[in-house]
């Protein structure tokens, strides 16, 4: 379903009966609805800029999945690396990579992954202003 239809009320009563994927075509949102999905699809792997920030989605805990073009962004490959994230160049791939996520086992595996890297990465503004300090005299 779309966020559009949604938040319009055009969907009234029960909106989300029976839909599993909330397609959001509005600017803005998607920081505040990554909590509430089982995976999230980032946008912009396929067009020449790279896929957007992946790091948004993978502090809920879970699985990012996103298109070919992200080697410019080495959080992307990381989390690929350690199992949060994965790419996808057709539709099959996609499909592939949805179905071993019904494996509740599998899942929970690429949910911890995709938390435990955005966790590893903690501490980040305190090592960069300790650098600063030693290198800058402030």
């Amino acid at each position: 379903m779309r966020w559009s239809q949604c938040a319009s009320g055009r969907d009234t009563g029960s909106v989300f009966t029976g839909k599993r994927i909330l397609l959001v075509d509005k600017v803005g949102l998607l920081l505040q609805l990554y909590k509430y999905g089982n995976a999230a699809w980032i946008g912009g792997g396929f067009g020449k800029e790279g896929v957007h920030n992946v790091l948004e989605a993978a502090v809920y805990g879970i699985p990012c999945f996103y298109g070919p073009i992200f080697h410019q962004f080495i959080e992307a490959q990381q989390l690929i690396d350690r199992g949060g994230g994965f790419t996808t160049s057709e539709a099959a791939d996609l499909v592939s990579s949805l179905k071993e996520m019904d494996d509740t086992i599998r899942y929970q595996q690429h949910c911890t992954a995709a938390k435990n890297y955005v966790l590893s990465g903690a501490g980040a503004t305190d090592k960069v202003l300790t650098y600063v300090k030693a290198s800058v005299r402030l």
